[in-house]
């Protein structure tokens, strides 16, 4: 019955750490969907200021209608940015090895254990596996990580 309620638990921890993933990718879609419109209304604010300073009107409604919705948009923005950060650092401090499995400190670059390279994706800090180019979690594209240990190749043998 251990090995049953171990493998309940996981499953339960597991599929808490989906649903936070769902709920984070949920509130970046949303603001995105944010950013877009607050584009598209900066946008048409810009056009609308250029033909009010050609006519040398500068009060009009439409202006201070989009400056509004501006100010809104961007309060939104703030605010899911700042429910996104809350969700991130309530996750579990460790991370698994994709290569040995081992539970790992967070932070730590390459495995103690079996050496394999651990690469964090920077849009919803999943584990990405060193030889995937996309975060599983949110499909961000993984760049090659800075810093990482390279190998240099061995020195060619003199010749005789």
């Amino acid at each position: 019955m251990g090995i049953l309620n171990g493998a309940r638990r996981l499953v339960g921890d597991l599929a808490g750490e989906a649903s936070k993933q769902a709920a984070i990718i949920q509130l970046q879609t949303e603001r995105d969907s944010l950013l877009s419109r607050l584009e598209e209304t900066y946008a048409r604010a810009g056009r609308r200021a250029e033909v009010m300073h050609r006519g040398r009107r500068f009060e009009d409604p439409e202006l201070v209608d989009a400056f509004k919705l501006v100010e809104t948009l961007t309060a939104r923005i703030v605010q899911l940015e700042e429910e996104m950060r809350a969700s991130r650092e309530d996750r579990d401090p460790n991370v698994i090895c994709p290569g040995c499995q081992k539970v790992l400190d967070r932070g730590v670059r390459f495995c103690p254990v079996c050496g394999t390279q651990i690469r964090i994706c920077p849009q919803c800090h999943a584990v990405v596996k060193p030889d995937e180019r996309f975060c599983p979690g949110c499909g961000t594209k993984i760049a090659d990580q800075p810093g990482a240990a390279q190998v240099d190749p061995p020195p060619s043998a003199p010749s005789s």
